[in-house]
């Protein structure tokens, strides 16, 4: 918040990689949405350990998306997010 250089490619890189695992969570839990709605978190919670959180700083950022996703990381899950997104925002 200070107006320092570099902060915001840090804070795009985490939404392509949320965006990523929100896609892998949804395939193998179901809608992402519902889970929240229902607020069965811990679902997500369980399969974020299972793929991420239980190998800490095992693996580098590229082989754990690999691992977790099963793909290499891709901006392509963030770009159909905002399109949805923004679909639903503006009546699109």
């Amino acid at each position: 918040a200070a107006g320092y250089f570099g902060y915001f490619s840090c804070y795009f890189m985490a939404n392509i990689y949320a965006a990523q695992l929100m896609e892998a969570i949804e395939e193998e839990c179901g809608s992402f949405d519902a889970l929240t709605d229902r607020g069965d978190f811990h679902v997500i919670k369980e399969w974020l350990k299972d793929r991420v959180f239980k190998y800490g700083a095992l693996y580098d950022t590229a082989d754990l998306m690999m691992k977790a996703t099963g793909k290499t990381l891709s901006s392509d899950y963030y770009i159909e997010y905002l399109r949805r997104k923004m679909a639903e925002v503006y009546n699109l």
